[in-house]
Formats: structure tokens, C-alpha cells, sequence
């Protein structure tokens, strides 16, 4: 990507309007600690749901056989 290309994908500034002060907003309206277990097990659950598509991603058409269980544990 050329220097010009970035530089108009580029984010000037994000804001949360709420600020940060180490917590984070659930979808529930909750407003938890980024510490709290429940916040710390959903990230751990993301991360999981990325590395599952990446491994999907690596899959060759013989190994499709597992495609479908991993699509399932995905939803």
C-alpha cells in the first residue's frame, strides 16, 4: 500500500466518549473491569475464534471433512 493510500485509512482520532479508566462496556450495559473473568474469558474466546479461522484458512480441500465441525464451533 503506497504512503498516500494509508495515510487516507488512517484514523485521526478515536473516542470512546465514556474514557477508559480500565473498564469496558458489555452488551448487557454492564460496565466491567477489562480484569473482570467475564471480560477476560470473551477475549480468550475471540482469540480462539481467530485462530479457528486461520486454521480453516490453511485447510485443503481433502481435510474438508472437519470444515463443517469447525464452522459449527465458530457460530
Amino acid at each position: 500500500m503506497s504512503d498516500s493510500a494509508e495515510s487516507k485509512n488512517r484514523l485521526s482520532r478515536i473516542v470512546t466518549r465514556t474514557g477508559d479508566g480500565g473498564m469496558t462496556g458489555m452488551a448487557d450495559g454492564a460496565r466491567l473491569s477489562k480484569t473482570h473473568p467475564r471480560v477476560v474469558a470473551l477475549g480468550e474466546l475471540d482469540e480462539l475464534n481467530a485462530h479457528i479461522g486461520l486454521l480453516r484458512s490453511y485447510l485443503k480441500p481433502v481435510n474438508y471433512a472437519h470444515l463443517d465441525a469447525f464452522l459449527e464451533v465458530q457460530q
